[in-house]
């Protein structure tokens, strides 16, 4: 995390970065190495389910470990691809993020599609409950625009370069 903080800083783009992870662990480290550069964390569909219902969904093996740097979750290898903490409910990990003073949440579409399929509106609720908590809501998938843009959340973005094909566009507030 120094070494990021510190690149950060000598390109003097600190104003312009978000510094965005699934691991509050990082986060944390992030918040004490450059408190000022604004903070993401993600959660996956993933970080809610069981180790068995893991196992069944990924084929992977997952094995509770310990951490340094708990922040009071449970923490999992998944295979040798994933390290990723736990969340007993989505509660938690809004929680977890105001506990480190993140300015963003954001969700992927493995966490807010099956959420909305086995409980229309909960993605919606989802948004406005981080809104209410004073955090933004940041999508990551330009080919679901509009099922994210009826959730209500806050910006979208994505690694694809702009221009290679555009999607409609986002609506404004």
């Amino acid at each position: 995390m120094s070494a990021a903080v510190s690149e950060v800083r000598k390109t003097n783009m600190t104003d312009k970065v978000i510094f965005d992870s699934f691991s509050p662990a990082l986060l944390y480290l992030a918040a004490q190495a450059a408190p000022g550069i604004p903070r993401e964390l993600d959660i996956s569909g993933l970080q809610l389910l069981t180790p068995a219902q893991i196992e069944a969904i990924t084929g992977l093996p997952v094995t509770i470990i310990n951490k340094n740097i708990s922040l009071g979750l449970t923490w999992a290898e998944i295979g040798q691809v994933f390290r990723l903490p736990g969340y007993a409910t989505p509660q938690q990990f809004l929680a977890t993020g105001m506990a480190l003073q993140v300015r963003i949440v954001g969700g992927e579409m493995d966490f807010f599609g099956p959420a909305e399929q086995q409980q229309p509106g909960s993605g919606a609720a989802f948004v406005a409950a981080a809104h209410s908590l004073g955090l933004r809501t940041f999508a990551n998938t330009p080919a679901d625009w509009n099922f994210f843009a009826s959730l209500g959340v806050d910006a979208i973005y994505s690694t694809i370069p702009m221009g290679v094909q555009l999607q409609p566009a986002f609506p404004e507030p």
